[in-house]
Parts: C-alpha cells; sequence; structure tokens
C-alpha cells in the first residue's frame, strides 16, 4: 500500500535530536527502514502497526539508504565519516564497513552523503560530498567488498543515481566553481536591488552524467580525482628538512619554544575585500571595499610578518566558516542547513524548524574529530575561550554561557559574542582586563581564542553603523589585542 511519510512522522516519535533523514520500504513491504542522522542509527518500523521494532547502530549522521536487486542487503551512508555500512535488513547485524575514503585510514571528513546501486546489483557508487569524488566498489559478493577506483564529480555532490543504460546521474550542490561577489550590498556603493550579488545567491547547482563505468575509464578517472583532492597518504606534520632555529617541530612530539597560542577569531572577508589593496599580494583591487586607511593595523600586520594571498577554505558564511575555523570541518548537516535558515522571507523564530546550525546549537552539527578544545583538553593544554561557541546572556552585563561541555568553566562569562550591537572594542577592552588579571596570577591559559566578529558588518540595515564604521571599529580591537599581549609580561 502506498506509504505516508507525514503519518509516520506524526504517529512516531524516535526521540529528541534524532533527526529522521529518509525512509524506505523492506522488499517485502512488511517494514520501513528510517535514517536517524542524529542518532547514529537506522530504525525499523511495522509498516501495519507503525511501531518501532528496532533501532540498529551505524556510523555518525545516517543518511541515504538502498537495496540491492536481490534484496538481501541494505547499504547505508554515513556523512559524518569515511564509510557506508552494509547491513542484514533481517537482524541488524553489520555485514561489512565499506571505505569510501581516497586512502586507506584517512581521517573522517569524505562526508559519503548519498550512495547507489547498479541495477545488475554489482557496483556501489558513495557520493563524498567534501572529497567532490565518487567511490566506485564491486558489491558482487556480499561481506568482500572491492573498492575499483574514484570517479570525479562537480562541487559537493549530494545525490548519486545509475540511469537505465548503467551511466551515472550526480547533482553537485554548489556546482562547479566559486565566484566573486563584486557587486555585495554596501551602502558606499549603492546599486539596485537587481544587481546586487550575495554569496548564498551565486551558487549555480550543477549535474554530471558520467558513462557507463569500464575499467579504462575508470582509471582515467581515478588518476584524475588523485589530482583534484589536496589530501596526502601521509596526513600530519611536514616540515623535516626546516633551519633548526624554526619554532615549527619537525615532527608532532618535538619541543617547541612556542608556550601560548592566542587564536583571533573575525568573521565574513575575505583576502580581497581587505587586503585588495595591497600590490605585494596576488589581489583584485576592484574588489577591496576597506582598504588601509580603514585597516591599517590589518595591513601593517601584514606588511610586516607575512601576507597570506592564496589561503583558501571550503566555506561561504560564518556557519561553515566557524565550523572549519574550529572543527577543520563542517558536517553535511551545517552545508545544507544555513541555506535554509539564511534564505530570507523566514518564518518566526518558534516556528522555525531550524535555527543557525552552527557554533554549538545543535549536536548533530558537531564534527566526528570535536572541536580544537576538546582536543586541548585530550592533550592536557590549558585553554579559554572568548567568545567562541559561547551564549550571551540576554541582558549586556549578564553573564554568558559555554555551548560546549569542553569549554566550561573555560570561558569568560562577561566577554560578549556576537553582537553587532556591541563595539568590538569594548570586547577588547575586556580581554585585556582579564589579560591584566593573568599577569597578577603569573599564569596563562596555553591556548585562547578571542573572537572579535564585528566585522561581519550588518551591511545597509537602518540604524545600524556603515560597514566601513564597524570594520575600522574592528581593525582598532585587533591592534588594541595586538599591542596588549606583546607588551604582556607573557610576549618572552
Amino acid at each position: 500500500m502506498p506509504f505516508d511519510d507525514s503519518k509516520m512522522a506524526q504517529m512516531l516519535d524516535f526521540g529528541v535530536n534524532t533527526y529522521p533523514c529518509l525512509s524506505i520500504p523492506s522488499p517485502d513491504g512488511s517494514r520501513y527502514f528510517v535514517s536517524l542522522s542524529g542518532a547514529a542509527a537506522v530504525a525499523v518500523v511495522n509498516a501495519q502497526a507503525l511501531s518501532i521494532e528496532a533501532r540498529w547502530p551505524t556510523p555518525p549522521h545516517t543518511k541515504k539508504m538502498v537495496f540491492p536487486p536481490d534484496g538481501g542487503r541494505l547499504f547505508v551512508s554515513c556523512g559524518n565519516s569515511n564509510e557506508a555500512v552494509s547491513i542484514d535488513p533481517v537482524t541488524g547485524n553489520v555485514l561489512e564497513v565499506i571505505s569510501s575514503a581516497i586512502f586507506p585510514g584517512a581521517e573522517a571528513g569524505s562526508t559519503p552523503t548519498s550512495l547507489a546501486i547498479s541495477d545488475d546489483g554489482a557496483l556501489l557508487a558513495i557520493a563524498n560530498a567534501c572529497n567532490n569524488n565518487l567511490a566506485i566498489v564491486n558489491i558482487e559478493q556480499p561481506g568482500k567488498a572491492k573498492p575499483l577506483g574514484f570517479g570525479t564529480t562537480g562541487w559537493y555532490p549530494t545525490s548519486v543515481r545509475f540511469g537505465p543504460g548503467g551511466e551515472l546521474y550526480v547533482a553537485n550542490g554548489k556546482g562547479l566553481s566559486p565566484k566573486a561577489n563584486r557587486h555585495e550590498p554596501n551602502r558606499e556603493r549603492p546599486l539596485p536591488r537587481t544587481l546586487q550579488e550575495y554569496i548564498a545567491s551565486i551558487f549555480t547547482g550543477s549535474l554530471s552524467v558520467i558513462k557507463p563505468i569500464q575499467p579504462e575509464t575508470l582509471a582515467t578517472m581515478t588518476a584524475g580525482a588523485f589530482r583534484c583532492i589536496p589530501l596526502l597518504a601521509q596526513s600530519g606534520v611536514r616540515n623535516a628538512g626546516r633551519e633548526p632555529v624554526s619554532p615549527i617541530p619537525a615532527a608532532v612530539g618535538e619541543p617547541s619554544p612556542i608556550k601560548y597560542c592566542v587564536y583571533i577569531i573575525k568573521e565574513n572577508r575575505t583576502y580581497d575585500q581587505i587586503f585588495g589593496d595591497m600590490p605585494q599580494g596576488n589581489c583584485a583591487r576592484s574588489l577591496c571595499l576597506f582598504p588601509d586607511r580603514v585597516t591599517p593595523n590589518h595591513q601593517v600586520i601584514a606588511r610586516e610578518f607575512v601576507l597570506l594571498d592564496n589561503f583558501y577554505a571550503e566555506v561561504e558564511v560564518s556557519a561553515g566558516g566557524h565550523e572549519w575555523s574550529m572543527g577543520a570541518y563542517a558536517t553535511d548537516c551545517v552545508e545544507k542547513v544555513w541555506p535554509m535558515t539564511y534564505r530570507g522571507n523566514r518564518p518566526k523564530q518558534s516556528e522555525r524548524e531550524f535555527n543557525y546550525p552552527a557554533e554549538g546549537n545543535y549536536p548533530i552539527a558537531v564534527p566526528a574529530g570535536g572541536y580544537i578544545w576538546d582536543r586541548c583538553k585530550e592533550a592536557g593544554v590549558t585553554h579559554g575561550s572568548y567568545g567562541e561557541s559561547v551564549e550571551n546572556a540576554a541582558v549586556v552585563g549578564d553573564p554568558g554561557t559555554a555551548k560546549a561541555e569542553a569549554l566550561v568553566s573555560h570561558i569568560d562569562p562577561y566577554f560578549r559574542s556576537y553582537d553587532l550591537n556591541y563595539p568590538d572594542v569594548k570586547r577588547v577592552e575586556r580581554f585585556i582586563e582579564e589579560l591584566k588579571g593573568l599577569e597578577e596570577k603569573g599564569e596563562m591559559p596555553q591556548f585562547m581564542i578571542v573572537c572579535i566578529s564585528d566585522d561581519h558588518t550588518a551591511g545597509t540595515r537602518n540604524g545600524a553603523p556603515t560597514p566601513t564604521g564597524i570594520v575600522a571599529d574592528n581593525d582598532l580591537a585587533l591592534g588594541m589585542v595586538v599591542e596588549a599581549i606583546s607588551k604582556s609580561r607573557f610576549w618572552n
């Protein structure tokens, strides 16, 4: 009989933060399998009674599910890992774990979001969203999956299907290439709304059509996939051959003279928007919004130390940016939810299915490897956060709270987190006050995060500071942080 997903959603309670993603019927129609992204599990639902019979564990972020033609195995992609699993659809036992990573043992981050099986049941294609490729696996023999190679795709493949002739169709969520939004809203360069560009609206999705997999074409595609990915088989620190005086160790665990790290996090600015007027770099001056007269502290630091003019990140907006800055990865949940929460014309807050998806707002957004403060805690490195992953109090002056367990008792509750109505200079004044207290004690956390985030700007919003004014405040705050630290007792 036809199955109504909405009816199941109304009648069944899968639990808090489980986020049911997809339901598919068993081959005989007696049960439905529901992927629970937030619970790392597949729920088994009795089709007649609409009752939950079991919950089978999987790797994190259970996503797409598919049966081969014989129906003997249930294949599941697990987005917050490098894996798909094969499950016995009767017992729930995991029959096989299939890696989709481009190298064995690679850290989680391939983001296998979708999978498909060929009509003859011989091939499994796994879409690796963060690797921009397909893992092609021979699954003819149960329990003996054999990786065959990789197929190249567009940017961030989110869905894959086999066509009737064995060809592959791949939907690429971010299209083929990024582009500059030269006409972003700017009060000082007014343009008609029809010409204004916003980062979230200049992506053009694409469809890849791949010819039926043959050994010779797969070999060519696999070589292309390896050329297109920066990951190396031996990941980690590679600093051999540097001068002995380098403060960067040649291997993990070797000593370094660096005792403290202050990690300053800012907001949505591209290289060219700030440094586009610096002739020393590879820049586009036409994209420079905040030149030297607005950002003198940024530019003097770049001139005196280092100008990183070709540093790239898989980030478009704050939601992904904070995840990459703190966890070196944005989960599939964050990547797919932020466009819905950024789209405008949204219902009232209380009526939304999703709020801003990052910075500790949802457990499902946490990357498999955790965040940098988790690694600090694990390694016994003293740490603290000023503003990052902190929930502001409703009233300025009241204490905020940590959003992450590893930050409990490791934040300054009176350092205000993101709030465009609160100047960055005031944030930094609070940080300097705290720094003086640490000097008196004679000890400072080895790793500190300091958020000065007003360079986000309020765009052209009525009543808000102009973009130039608010970025200038941010620049002054940056200079104040550097001056305070460099004159502190901890500098040497």
